[in-house]
């Protein structure tokens, strides 16, 4: 049983690193400007084991679709 858990969702780049690229001046090329769109997630868990090792195999599922 899941007692609790915290989402947190960020952008893939930082701010300060979209700024320093920015300032330099230098143009964004295909694969960064796709990085942009991407976010990263951070799930924290307060839970049993055996429900963590469940939660795992169906994130590792969920990533190879």
């Amino acid at each position: 049983m899941i007692e609790r858990y915290t989402l947190k969702f960020t952008p893939a780049v930082s701010h300060k690193d979209l700024m320093k690229h920015f300032n330099e001046g230098n143009g964004f090329d295909e694969g960064q400007l796709a990085k942009l769109h991407q976010m990263k997630a951070r799930i924290d868990l307060l839970c049993e084991p055996a429900d963590l090792k469940k939660i795992g195999e169906l994130l590792k599922e969920l990533s190879k679709k």
